[in-house]
């Protein structure tokens, strides 16, 4: 009985943890895009004077660079690139801000990176 009260409890920290740590947004060079379900960050750096933002999604590549083109587009984003063979790579801008999108897959994964 407190085996199976103990694998519930650790089952509902997974589910109530992975809705903690989950993105909805981002902040990119002074644009909040919104980021597809279930992002994960994964990590940021700083590279001589760049800034870069990694997220890890478990949804289709093809999903991902759909959603992000989409509205891109939608949004009056000026955009230099787009979907290539590997996903989607482009420089983006709005008004002042401009960053590059790149989206591929990854060991089973999709990664959405973001550099400013």
């Amino acid at each position: 009985m407190i085996r199976k009260a103990v694998f519930i409890f650790v089952v509902l920290i997974l589910i109530v943890g992975s809705k903690v740590f989950a993105v909805e947004s981002v902040n990119v060079s002074g644009v909040s895009l919104p980021l597809v379900e279930g992002a994960v960050h994964s990590g940021d750096m700083g590279i001589d004077n760049a800034s870069v933002e990694t997220f890890t999604f478990s949804k289709p590549l093809a999903e991902v660079v759909a959603f992000y083109s989409v509205y891109f587009k939608n949004n009056g984003f000026l955009i230099i690139g787009g979907e290539d063979s590997s996903g989607f790579n482009a420089s983006v801008k709005k008004d002042s801000s401009m960053f590059t999108v790149k989206i591929f897959a990854e060991k089973g994964k999709t990664i959405l990176q973001l550099v400013w």
